[in-house]
């Protein structure tokens, strides 16, 4: 029997094991290289090719575009910008639409399903230490876990605002869904914790986008809601829910009340952006056809913005499709996201559209301030493709 032939239950427990991968390397401590990631997505990608698969054109056609950008401009650091783009490849392969098949659909919605109760683990757990330094210390300010936010186990403050909203919207939206008095009090309380993780993150547009993606659920389940209010032990789930928000909701917000005062000492709102955004523009305007090259950046002398050697900052997804691909880049990828927002209102009225929906509305919101849509190594990568995957795939009654 060839690898292919395997049957689909012998794929499974590689989609947790791949899932638990993404979830350790976004923990603060756990250094698990990239490549030991992109090994595991070229294993489990193999595996599920035993028929042939479909191909969305919009995203070969970019990434076709990228690699060509990347050949036009490969310098400076051709061997890393390469090896991005190696590991960019096959992320997109195993999580993306690019590449689809029964299999792999049947595999990543496990791998979705392990990172939600993952980093609603790893959410829980940054809980934990948020409650105890506020109690025991009255801040975090001063210790190990305070970098531009409240960090948990996550390691900086914008990651944990951003994983704390995609639980939040999971949970809120399984909360909805819950067949049994005990979910529903599970996911109310987990929908409060991580609500409040991601105020104590800091990230203003990791908030904004969970507060929309909650209202387009809130109203999208209208009638849930109004069924639920009849329920006393939702309500009770509900209302406990809205108690330990509100407890631990004015402590939370440490972080977000100082970016604001600094944004109104700059007289700017986005003030820790603006010269990413700028030198993004300027990088576009200088080649506008097909970018300056994959992974590839101007020098910025700004001290807020100063980075590590060897790693980069684009300060916004949305951007980066521009600057590094041009407009014939931005093209397919916007012929992509027009599909998959066509393909998502075709589902509305099934269960699982509030969901798909939210989630949409938080990752637009969020890449304007975050870059990780081309780098496979950022948690949000997964996140964002499997949403799109799920998305674009054929529902079945």
């Amino acid at each position: 029997m060839t690898l292919r032939k395997l049957p689909v239950r012998s794929r499974l427990p590689l989609a947790v094991l791949t899932a638990s991968v993404i979830c350790l390397r976004c923990i603060a401590g756990v250094g698990i290289p990239l490549p030991v990631l992109s090994g595991l997505c070229v294993l489990l990608t193999v595996l599920c090719l035993s028929e042939k698969p479909a191909v969305s054109l919009p995203l070969a056609a970019m990434l076709g575009l990228l690699l060509l950008s990347l050949a036009l401009h490969p310098e400076p650091d051709f061997p890393v910008r390469a090896m991005r783009m190696a590991a960019l490849t096959v992320g997109l392969v195993c999580f993306s639409p690019l590449v689809s098949t029964e299999a792999l659909t049947r595999v990543r919605r496990v791998i979705a399903r392990t990172l939600f109760t993952g980093l609603s683990l790893g959410v829980c757990a940054s809980f934990l230490i948020w409650l105890y330094l506020t109690v025991t210390a009255g801040t975090y300010t001063h210790t190990s876990f305070s970098y531009f936010g409240f960090t948990g186990i996550f390691g900086y403050g914008m990651l944990l605002s951003s994983v704390s909203a995609v639980v939040c919207i999971a949970a809120t939206w399984k909360f909805f869904r819950a067949g049994s008095r005990g979910i529903a009090l599970v996911m109310a309380l987990l929908a409060a914790v991580s609500f409040v993780c991601c105020v104590a993150g800091g990230s203003r547009m990791a908030l904004l986008g969970l507060l929309l993606s909650l209202a387009a659920i809130l109203l999208t389940q209208r009638q849930r809601l109004r069924d639920l209010s009849r329920r006393p032990a939702f309500l009770t789930a509900l209302l406990l829910a809205v108690i330990l928000t509100a407890v631990c909701l004015p402590g939370a917000t440490t972080a977000l009340r100082h970016k604001i005062n600094v944004s109104q000492q700059h007289e700017s709102l986005f003030y820790s952006r603006r010269q990413l955004w700028q030198t993004r523009t300027d990088e576009f305007l200088s080649s506008p056809l097909l970018g300056i090259g994959f992974a590839n950046e101007f020098p910025i002398e700004d001290p807020i913005t100063q980075r590590p050697p060897g790693s980069i900052e684009p300060g916004s997804s949305w951007l980066t499709v521009l600057t590094y691909g041009g407009i014939l880049t931005a093209i397919p990828f916007l012929w992509f996201m027009w599909d998959t927002v066509r393909k998502l209102l075709r589902r509305r009225g099934r269960p699982e559209y509030p969901l798909l929906l939210a989630l949409l509305i938080f990752f637009l919101l969020n890449g304007v301030t975050e870059g990780w849509l081309f780098f496979a190594g950022s948690l949000m990568f997964p996140l964002f493709w499997l949403t799109c995957s799920e998305i674009v795939v054929t529902p079945r009654d």
